[in-house]
């Protein structure tokens, strides 16, 4: 409805525009009027519009990927730490032993089981880090 403080305005549109009007108008059951005025306060209301939507989608599915993929290079530089924490406890273990051979002094056999259990207690925290990366990788 008309009152008498709204402001006639003609404007020019395309005639497939207008068509696109009338018909959503139809659909909406309001005049088309009615409908541009619906749609143009739609559009400053705030309100995302449905390309909107298929944009914040593609947004999303890119930071999926990206966080797929930094997951895969996380896990892949943790199985490289593993691994050079499997090699620093061979290490200690091959130190132990010797020092054990050559009757060492008490004090370097205790200072390298303190650094044995040391990496040991690191690898098995590493360990679990990788099973949950690749567990969430699985899902």
């Amino acid at each position: 409805m008309v009152s008498r403080l709204d402001t006639q305005t003609n404007i020019r549109l395309p005639g497939d525009l207008k068509r696109s009007l009338v018909d959503a108008a139809a659909d909406n059951r309001r005049s088309l009027s009615a409908e541009i005025e619906a749609r143009l306060a739609h559009s400053f209301s705030g309100v995302p519009q449905p390309e909107d939507h298929e944009h914040l989608r593609r947004v999303i599915d890119h930071l999926m990927d990206t966080m797929k993929r930094e997951r895969r290079q996380h896990a892949d530089m943790l199985r490289h730490v593993l691994l050079m924490y499997n090699q620093t406890l061979r290490g200690f273990d091959e130190a132990i032993l010797a020092a054990q051979h050559k009757n060492g002094k008490q004090e370097d056999l205790r200072r390298l089981r303190e650094e044995f259990d040391v990496s040991t207690g690191t690898l098995k925290a590493f360990d679990g880090i990788l099973k949950t990366i690749e567990g969430e990788r699985s899902v």
